[in-house]
């Protein structure tokens, strides 16, 4: 029996598609636009940092996937 539990590396760009989609997917369900979550966001996050999140082409650590995901309110 393998006592390997599955790890996913947070950092990898797999990772940050699956992420980017299912913040699209989210924000889209819920039928708001980047520009209301940017302002949701409290100064927190811009419309044009949004947009690279959820086209996953920036840089994610622990911190900033926690604040992302409370903010689209996904999981």
């Amino acid at each position: 029996m393998d006592d390997t539990a599955a790890v996913i590396d947070l950092r990898s760009s797999a990772f940050a598609m699956r992420l980017a989609n299912l913040m699209v997917a989210t924000r889209s369900a819920q039928g708001r636009s980047t520009r209301q979550l940017a302002k949701a966001s409290h100064g927190g996050f811009t419309k044009k940092q949004l947009k690279a999140f959820e086209a996953g082409t920036l840089p994610l650590d622990d911190d900033l996937i926690e604040r992302i995901t409370e903010l689209y309110g996904c999981d």
